[in-house]
C-alpha cells in the first residue's frame, strides 16, 4: 500500500489518471496557485490495483490524521471524506488551521511479484512577477492555459510523458557519469545544481504575450539579480 498526501482539496477525474487539486481561489488572486497529486489507473490484467482518496482533511488537527493514518494502516484504504457543502471547497480555513487530501493505491503481490507505483506531483502558476511588479506568463502556459486551475492537466501530462524524459535524461547525463575521469565530486555539483538554473536562473516566457510591461523584462531580471 503506498499513500501520497499533499494540502489540496478537489478530486478530477482525468482518465486515465486520478488527480486532486485546489478549487479556484475566490477573489482577485494577482498570482494564482494550484497543486495536484495523481495516479494512474492500472492496466495490468493479473494485479488489480484500488485507487482510493480522502478529498479533504484537517492536517492540523490531530485526531483527523490519527484516524486517517490508522484506517488505511488497517485497511489499505482511506476514508472517502467528501466535503459537507457545495462552498467546502472555496471556504477559507480558520487562523491556524490547514486543510490536506491524500490519495493511494493498494494491491497484493505474489511470492517474487513487483510492481511499479508511480504519483505525479504538480503546480500550475502561471505567472511570474518581479520587484517593479511587472508580472509575465510563463512558457507552458501557451499549452496548458492561463487560469491558474490546470495543475491536474499538467500532472496527467507528466504521467503521461516521465518514462521518455527519464530516457532522454539518461542519455544526456550518462557521458558524464560513467566517465571514469571525472571525479564523483564533480559529477555531483554538476547535475545536482541544475534546479537553480531552471528556478532561479532562467524565465522562459509565454511567446503569445505577457500582461503587461513584457519589453522590460530584461531590467527586471537584472534588478533581481
Amino acid at each position: 500500500c503506498l499513500l501520497f498526501v499533499l494540502s489540496v482539496m478537489r478530486t478530477f477525474q482525468l482518465p486515465p489518471f486520478f488527480a486532486i487539486t485546489p478549487s479556484p481561489p475566490n477573489g482577485n488572486i494577482s498570482l494564482p496557485l494550484s497543486f495536484a497529486i495523481a495516479a494512474p489507473t492500472s492496466t495490468e490484467k493479473d494485479i488489480k490495483v484500488i485507487t482510493s482518496s480522502t478529498q479533504i482533511f484537517e492536517t492540523s488537527s490531530n485526531e483527523a490524521t490519527t484516524a486517517l493514518w490508522r484506517n488505511w494502516l488497517s485497511t489499505g484504504l482511506l476514508d472517502s471524506q467528501e466535503p459537507t457543502n457545495d462552498n467546502s471547497f472555496t471556504t477559507p480555513t480558520t487562523k491556524g488551521t490547514s486543510i490536506g487530501c491524500a490519495i493511494a493505491q493498494t494491491f497484493k503481490l505474489k511470492p517474487g511479484e513487483r510492481k511499479e507505483v508511480v504519483f505525479s506531483l504538480s503546480w500550475d502558476m502561471p505567472k511570474v512577477s518581479f520587484a517593479e511588479e511587472n508580472t509575465y506568463y510563463r512558457r507552458y502556459t501557451d499549452f496548458f492555459g492561463r487560469q491558474g486551475t490546470n495543475a491536474p492537466d499538467l500532472a496527467a501530462y507528466a504521467l503521461d510523458n516521465y518514462k521518455s524524459w527519464e530516457h532522454d535524461i539518461e542519455r544526456w547525463q550518462n557521458p558524464v557519469l560513467n566517465n571514469p575521469n571525472l571525479p564523483q565530486w564533480y559529477k555531483k555539483q554538476l547535475f545536482n545544481e541544475l534546479y537553480y538554473i531552471v528556478d532561479g536562473g532562467t524565465l522562459w516566457t509565454s511567446v503569445k504575450g505577457n500582461t503587461d510591461h513584457s519589453s522590460n523584462i530584461e531590467g527586471d531580471i537584472e534588478n533581481e539579480l
